[in-house]
């Protein structure tokens, strides 16, 4: 399935990955406080599909789908880490998103991201997960 993945901040400062599915019509969105201000999040969806109609891609019917078996943050300041183990997870089509929830310290998952980024040794998202 040809999919775009389209990491957003809106306002308040807060990161959410929209997964777009070009051939299947649907916008998957993956949001960490699942509960992201309805307005903006409104907002967000329509410059998306504003901006995919300007790239020449046009769906009059997009589906959105909310995905709630995901692991939501517990504070304040943890978004981007998620948005980035969603982004990496989607595009690995990995399913156990409830499993990444027993991530209780958000500095071991930051620094396993950064080694990934700083050393280009990309671990799988099952790998993130706590045995």
């Amino acid at each position: 399935m040809p999919v775009n993945v389209v990491p957003s901040q809106g306002k308040p400062a807060h990161w959410v990955l929209y997964a777009v599915d070009l051939n299947g019509g649907g916008i998957y969105i993956y949001d960490s406080l699942s509960g992201y201000a309805e307005e903006e999040q409104n907002k967000l969806l329509t410059s998306l599909v504003d901006f995919l109609r300007d790239l020449g891609i046009e769906n009059p019917k997009w589906t959105i789908f909310t995905v709630f078996d995901k692991p939501l943050q517990e504070d304040a300041t943890s978004c981007g880490v998620y948005l980035t183990v969603f982004v990496e997870g989607f595009l690995q089509g990995f399913k156990n998103w409830d499993k990444l929830q027993k991530v209780k310290n958000m500095n071991r998952l930051r620094y396993l991201l950064q080694y990934q980024i700083l050393l280009k040794e990309f671990l799988s998202v099952e790998d993130l997960v706590p045995k």
